[in-house]
Formats: structure tokens, C-alpha cells, sequence
């Protein structure tokens, strides 16, 4: 809208220069004189808002007031046809003629000060006037006044030192601007950590873990205050999910007292794969990772349980899901099948039909789709060791992979400048081809490829049989297009490119796609003994690219009629946003294709905090996208009545293994067992014995005659005393803990509450040998923890040793180093092949 004069001109002309007010922060006294002309216009206005929203023409400015193009200079005042001859104002307007003498202003009573300054702070109009009126100096006076004072050599050097106090006065705004900053996080910060439930929740945690801990009690409340903001379209989504690949470790977290590592599906299996599962907007621009479970050979049947759990938690909050996107892995396709059936059957018990290929849970019908990249890599990857025929237009064509190696090979022949100058023979050549990259696929299923096969079949340069490449190769490249949908325009004249909408030519193509689609067959050779037959089979490839161009059509009926959707993008309902989510994971902080449990949850939290902050890598096997956190978390630190409730502690079963030895152990001991002992001692001595005389005679061995502490004598040097020798009573306490630990870790290990377990059977059955009245308990809880915590990292390692091939066992009693030395044996071929 455009800005009018703030004495009420009627500007008529549109080339009227409009001029701000001073600035009232940097030149109060200007700025106010200009308020005192204007007299009671302005009500209850603020500076701030004067200075933001009022103008003033430019026929009340002389032209000494102007510099070039029309510019005001510092002091310039509004001196002609001020309200006592606002009646010329209109004519002088439209016709163009500005005044070259200043008027004679009115008498106008001083405004009050705006803000809540005295109106004897304010200058009166004429006193102002007189003070910057700098036309009315004569241009000999200002000469006079310049020659009074010249510049001589020490004003030429101060010009330096004038450039760097500028640099230096810019560099002290900045650091105060970051003060304010740190001073408003360091106040929030300190909320968080004055709140009694967080820190009763969190006293055993560390300062990082306390803080995620805060934040995940509120995730799952959070979400649902911003879904209620959003409008109905908003909240569309689909729910996506795959696997990522993990390295099989056991790692104990001493302060949750647990043992990670291990699959949530299989209790006693050690977790290999990751499960992810995602929202991603269908009309907003937002993606949230939802939920996580570490697994092992997952089956369909646990798939669909979860699948179920992770969208009636996701419903909850208010969004709207419509449709789910998978990988046509055996298991995804299996656990989907299930849930339709599933619908089927309950619907068979109410008598009634369910003939869609979609499922319902709590109410909402949800379209199932597969991930379209890795069906087109599926349909390659087929042709590479199968023949495809296909039906079109009532003609039967065969498409053999030789085809694809003859239009490279007369391309080829081109030398430099070639008609397809992408493909390389890590396309068509089946030992050099990633059969995991998607632009491989699609470059070999491109129209350019199609058009080259025509143009040089014409030419003679290929046989005749290539031909049948073309209609194929056309209808991958179109149904692409139209299924990887990304921008509201036509792109480069693909007009399957462009977005879905109601009279848009992709319906055409998708029936066209379905019926040519639903005529292919692979044909295989089989031997039998020495004959060879054919044999034709339907690849999963094929029947899931069917169901997918279905609910493509399926969900755009339900978009645009219950939703009054006009346009959809088919980017939106493939796998790129979870496959970017683990490559950020892979290169969170360091290059780790293959983290641990504990690794990925770490990047886990890390990117959630960071909203997805990581790169995209050029070498991704998907393509960028740009959305953001559903819910970010800055929220942790602007809202002020987060209350964080108390976590009960549910761990009160007590693991009881009734193969539990309270004997000695019969393993060799040669000295390690006294040397490590002496360790936790020293550990003890720094943090809880420290002075104490009567620890020390009572713990510690002076007679270094004991032939258990021989060791700690061989490894110390002659120069500097510093290891500790224990005395048999704690050498035998210690003992007593080991065997205690390492009964509870061969059979039946408790993943949770380990060490709660074994300090419950040590109070029972164990003497405490610490004497000390003032150190006693303290010194037993430091002495069992730090030895436990030994002794279990001490089996984490070696059994992840285990798991990597680095040590091998064959005769063990422990049931977790079989199951590793298993799963290693398995796999091992499988870890040579990658």
C-alpha cells in the first residue's frame, strides 16, 4: 500500500518523492522537531511506529536540502507549505512546481514526547529552524569557515586510525550483540536445571544425556500443540519406513545399568539392522522421524504388529496419514499383504466386501506404495539375466539385455562426440554395473536412450530387433517422470514432469502403463539335466510397479475429493527423505557406514537437535530434499512452563540364574586378577579413601611376600612406587565378585539391571572386608560398581571380538560368545562378498 504525506496532502502524481523521519534512536532532536510541525496528527503513536509508517512529501523540502538524486541531507527540515498554507499544496502538486522559498511556518504548540521523556526535553520548532537551518548560511561563510581550519600532515595521518577505530566500533557491536545472546541461553539453561523434577529424573545421567532426556519427555507432547495449529491439509502425510544396516555390538551403558546391542525383536539376538520409521508432509515440507527398533531377521508378522503401533502413536497426535512407503523386500511386501487381509477378514466378520488393495487402522484407510527408484532398479536388474515380453498395441516384443549392449557398442563407435554420451559400460556390462545405483537404471531407461535406438536402427548402424527397446524403454522413462513428480511446472518440455491434477495427461499414461504393464512376463532358462526349457515367471518388480500406479491413482481420488487438493507432487511418496536421514547418520561427526546401536542413536539425537544440519552427499543414491524437523526443538528453551514428570523406576525383576557359582573359579590366575584389583583400589584411594590411615593399613599389602601380588611387583617401576598391592581380604572380596559377575554373564544374561542383580546376591551372600566407620559404605558401593563395570566391559569386548572375527572360541560355557562365534560363522561369507 502506498505511503501518504503525513500532512494530508493530495498528491495526484505518482512520481512524488515520498522521505522516513530521522531516525528517533540516532537523531532524537531531528526527529522530534519534525514531529513538533506536524502538530497533534499522530495520537498515541510510538517513535518507533512514526518512524516505520508516516512519510512526508517532497514539495515541503527546499532545494538546499536535497543532495543528488533527490536525497535529503542530514539536516534537512520540512520548511515549505507547512499547515498555514496547506490549501496550495494540491496544485502545486500536480503541477509539478516546487517552491524555492522556504514559508513562513505556523505556530504550533510542541508535541509531548511519544515515549516518556518531559516535554521540556523536546526543542521548540523556531529554535530548531534557527539552529539547522543550513541553507540560510551563505556560501562565503562556509567557505571562511572551511579555510579557518586546514587540514595539515597530522590530519593525514589520523585518516588511518579513523578506518580502523570504524572496523573496531563495527567488531564491539558484534561481540555485544553475542553477549545478549549467551546471556538469554545461559538464562534458559539455567531454568532448565533449577527444575526439581529434572534433576531428580536425571541425577544419575550425564550433563548430555540429562539434557536429551528433558527434551524426549516433551517430544511426544509438543508435536501434538503444533498439529492442532496446522490446517487439515497440513497435517497429510505418509508414513515411511526401511532398514538400515548396523555392526553387531554389545556395549554396557553403566549408568542405565543396561546391555545394548541386542535386537528388540529378539531378546537374545544380536541387532544387525536398524528400522526406521518416518512422517513426510504430502502438502507441507516437513519430515519427523517417529520411532526406531533395532532388529534381527525381522518377519512379517512382527513388521505388521509394529507397522500398527507406530501409526496409531502417529495418530494421535493429530496428523493425517494416507498412505505408507516401503522397499519391495519379501518381509515389507509380506507384512502389507498381512494388514490388507487382515482389513478383508474383519470386514468378512461384519459381512461385508473389501476389495481395495489399501488397509484401515483406527478408521483411516492408508494406501500402501512401494519405493518407485528401487522397483525401475528391479525391472533392470531382471532383464540383466531374464528375457522381458511385453504385449503393446496387440503386437508381442521381446527385449533382451544384448539389445542394450548393442545400442552402446554403435554409439560407441563415435568416438568423441557421441549421441549418448552418459552411459559407460558400468551400465551395460552386468560384472561392472552397481546394481544398487538408481541412475544407472534410469539412464539406461531414459527417452534419449529411446531415441538413439530409433535413429540409428533407421540408419542401418543397428539390427532390427532393437527396435522392440523403444516402446518399452518410452513407457519406464514417462511413468518415472510422472511418478517422481517434484515441481509445480513443466520441466524441460516432459509434460509427465509437471504436477498431478484433475485433467493433467498422467491418467492417460497410468491406464495406458497398467494394461502394457499387466502383459509382461520374464522368460528364464532352466536345464534339466541336458535339456534347457523356458520358463516364464512374473517378477515382484512388475506386480508392485502395478499396485503402486493403482494407489497413485487411489490417493489422488482421496486428495482432491475429501481433501480439495488441486495439485500433488509423486516425490513426496518415495524414500528419498529416510534414505538422506541415514546417509546424514553414516556421516554424523565421522565417515561410519556401518555404526553400532550406540553410535546411531547418538547421530540420532544429534540430528534431531541439529534439525537434519549434515550435507547432502554428491554421491547419494537419492535425490536432495530440503525438508525440515516437523517440530524443532527450540522450544526447550523459549517455553517457560515445561513441567518434566518423575520416571518410575520399572526394573524391580530380579534375574535369578540357578547355575550361579559362589565358589572360587578354577581359571588360571596368574597375578591379573590382584593387578586389576589393585587398580580399582588406586581408583578408590584418589576419590574416596584419600588421607585415611586406617583404609590404608586395612586394605592394603606391605609384605610383598604374597605370590598373587607378583605381578604388580614385575610391572612396577624400580624408579616411582605408585601401584597398590591388595591384602587377601579384599583380593578374596574381589574374587567373590568376579565369579558372582561372570556366573550372571554366561546364561541368561539380564539386559537390564545387571548390576542391580549382582550387588542384590553380593549383600546376601558376602562379607564386606572395609572396616573403616566413616568410609565403609561408601567405599563398598565405589569398590563393587567400579569392579562390576570392569568385568562386564571386559566381556563386551571380547564378545564384539567375537562377533568381528578377531578371536574365535570353540569349547566356551558362556551362551553369548557361542551365539557370537554363530552369527560370525554365518555371516562371515556374506562380510567377504561385500
Amino acid at each position: 500500500m502506498p505511503h501518504r504525506c503525513a500532512f494530508g496532502c493530495k498528491n495526484t502524481n505518482s512520481g512524488v518523492v515520498m522521505h522516513m523521519f530521522p531516525n528517533p534512536k540516532r537523531f532524537p532532536e531531528h526527529f522530534h522537531a519534525w514531529v513538533s510541525l506536524l502538530g497533534g496528527k499522530f495520537g498515541k503513536l510510538s517513535d518507533h511506529e512514526i518512524y516505520l509508517r508516516k512519510r512526508i512529501c517532497d514539495i515541503h523540502f527546499t532545494d538546499a536540502h536535497k543532495n543528488r538524486y533527490k536525497r535529503l541531507n542530514a539536516l534537512a527540515m520540512p520548511t515549505l507549505y507547512l499547515p498555514g498554507n496547506i490549501g496550495k499544496i494540491t496544485k502545486i502538486a500536480n503541477s509539478g512546481i516546487s517552491g524555492s522559498e522556504p514559508a513562513i511556518p505556523a505556530v504550533i504548540p510542541p508535541l509531548h514526547d511519544t515515549n516518556t521523556g518531559e516535554p521540556n526535553h523536546i526543542p521548540s520548532t523556531a529554535a530548531v529552524l534557527s539552529e539547522h537551518n543550513y541553507s540560510a548560511i551563505s556560501r562565503t561563510s562556509r567557505n571562511m569557515l572551511s579555510k579557518a581550519v586546514p587540514l595539515n600532515y597530522q590530519c593525514m595521518q589520523m585518516k588511518p586510525l579513523h578506518y580502523k577505530m570504524k572496523i573496531m566500533h563495527n567488531k564491539i557491536c558484534c561481540l555485544r550483540k553475542k553477549v545478549q545472546c549467551f546471556k538469554e541461553r545461559f538464562a534458559a539453561t539455567q531454568k532448565l536445571c533449577n527444575n526439581l523434577a529434572f534433576r531428580h529424573v536425571t541425577k544419575n545421567m550425564t550433563k548430555a544425556a540429562q539434557l536429551f532426556a528433558h527434551m524426549q519427555l516433551q517430544s511426544t507432547k509438543k508435536p501434538k500443540e503444533t498439529v492442532r495449529e496446522k490446517e487439515v491439509s497440513d497435517r497429510l502425510c505418509t508414513l515411511i519406513f526401511d532398514e538400515m544396516s548396523i555392526t553387531p555390538q554389545i556395549m554396557y551403558n553403566a549408568q542405565k545399568d543396561t546391555l545394548e546391542g541386542f535386537a528388540s525383536n529378539k531378546e537374545s539376538a544380536f541387532a544387525d539392522h536398524v528400522l526406521v520409521f518416518m512422517v513426510k508432509g504430502v502438502i507441507s515440507n516437513f519430515k519427523q522421524p517417529v520411532a526406531y527398533y533395532f532388529t534381527n531377521s525381522l518377519n512379517k508378522i512382527t513388521l505388521k504388529n509394529i507397522i500398527k503401533s507406530v501409526i496409531e502413536h502417529t495418530l494421535e497426535t493429530g496428523l493425517i496419514i494416507t498412505s505408507t512407503v516401503c522397499d519391495q523386500s519379501p518381509v515389507n511386501v509380506g507384512a502389507i499383504t498381512e494388514l490388507i487381509n487382515e482389513t478383508r477378514a474383519s470386514y468378512l466378520r461384519r459381512n461385508k466386501n473389501w476389495n481395495k488393495d489399501m488397509f484401515r487402522v483406527k478408521n483411516q484407510n492408508i494406501i500402501p506404495l512401494y519405493d518407485t527408484p528401487h522397483l525401475i532398479k528391479g525391472i533392470r536388474n531382471n532383464i540383466i539375466t531374464k528375457d522381458l515380453i511385453y504385449t503393446i498395441d496387440g503386437q508381442e516384443k521381446i527385449i533382451k539385455w544384448e539389445y542394450f549392449q548393442l545400442v552402446y557398442n554403435a554409439d560407441k563407435s563415435y568416438k568423441e562426440l557421441r549421441l549418448l554420451n552418459k552411459l559407460t559400460e558400468a551400465h551395460v556390462i552386468p560384472e561392472k554395473i552397481n546394481k544398487m545405483r538408481v541412475k544407472s537404471a534410469t539412464q539406461l531407461f531414459s527417452h534419449s536412450v529411446a531415441v538413439v535406438t530409433e535413429h540409428l536402427t533407421a540408419r542401418g548402424d543397428l539390427p532390427n530387433e532393437c527396435r522392440q527397446l523403444i516402446d518399452f524403454i518410452l513407457l519406464l522413462d514417462n511413468l518415472f517422470d510422472s511418478l517422481n513428480v517434484s515441481s509445480l511446472s513443466v520441466e524441460n518440455g516432459k509434460i509427465y514432469k509437471g504436477p498431478i491434477k484433475r485433467n493433467s495427461p498422467h491418467h492417460q499414461l497410468w491406464q495406458k502403463a497398467k494394461e502394457i504393464l499387466k502383459t509382461t512376463k520374464y522368460i528364464k532358462k532352466v536345464r534339466f539335466g541336458d535339456k534347457t526349457r523356458l520358463t516364464e515367471t512374473i517378477a515382484p518388480s512388475i506386480t508392485n510397479l502395478i499396485k503402486t500406479v493403482e494407489g497413485i491413482e487411489s490417493l489422488w481420488k482421496l486428495l482432491s475429493r475429501k481433501y480439495g487438493i488441486d495439485a500433488m507432487l509423486t516425490r513426496n511418496f518415495n524414500q528419498d527423505p529416510i534414505e538422506n536421514f541415514f546417509g546424514n547418520i553414516r556421516s554424523y561427526g565421522v565417515r561410519n557406514i556401518a555404526p553400532n546401536t550406540v553410535s546411531f542413536e547418538g547421530a540420532f539425537k544429534a540430528l534431531m537437535i541439529n534439525n537434519y544440519s549434515e550435507p547432502h552427499s554428491s554421491g547419494a543414491n537419492c535425490e536432495e530434499d530440503h525438508n525440515e524437523c516437523l517440530q524443532s526443538l527450540d522450544f526447550f528453551l523459549k517455553d517457560k512452563n515445561i513441567i518434566t514428570p518423575d520416571i518410575p523406576d520399572t526394573n524391580d525383576t530380579i534375574h535369578f540364574n540357578s547355575e550361579i557359582c559362589f565358589d572360587q573359579s578354577n581359571e588360571i590366575d596368574a597375578g591379573q586378577s590382584n593387578y586389576v584389583c589393585g587398580w580399582v583400589l588406586k581408583r578408590c584411594l584418589k576419590f574416596i579413601i584419600k588421607g585415611c590411615q586406617h583404609c590404608k593399613q586395612t586394605l592394603f599389602e606391605n609384605d610383598i611376600s604374597n605370590d598373587n601380588n607378583s605381578y604388580i611387583y614385575a610391572k612396577e617401576y624400580m624408579n616411582k612406587k605408585w601401584l597398590c598391592y591388595p591384602n587377601k581380604e579384599v583380593e578374596s572380596y574381589f574374587k567373590e565378585i568376579q565369579n558372582m559377575t561372570t556366573s550372571f554373564l554366561k546364561k541368561n544374561v539380564p539386559k537390564t539391571g545387571l548390576k542391580k542383580n549382582i550387588v542384590l546376591f553380593l549383600d546376601i551372600l558376602s562379607d564386606c572386608p572395609f572396616k573403616c566407620v566413616e568410609h565403609k559404605n561408601k567405599l563398598k558401593t565405589y569398590f563393587i560398581n567400579m569392579t562390576i563395570n570392569v568385568l562386564v566391559y571386559s566381556w563386551c569386548r571380547s564378545v564384539n571380538r567375537i562377533l568381528s572375527g578377531k578371536l574365535t572360541v570353540k569349547d566356551e560355557d558362556d551362551e553369548v560368545k557361542i551365539a557370537a562365534q554363530n552369527y560370525f560363522n554365518k555371516h562371515k561369507n556374506y562380510k567377504n562378498r561385500k
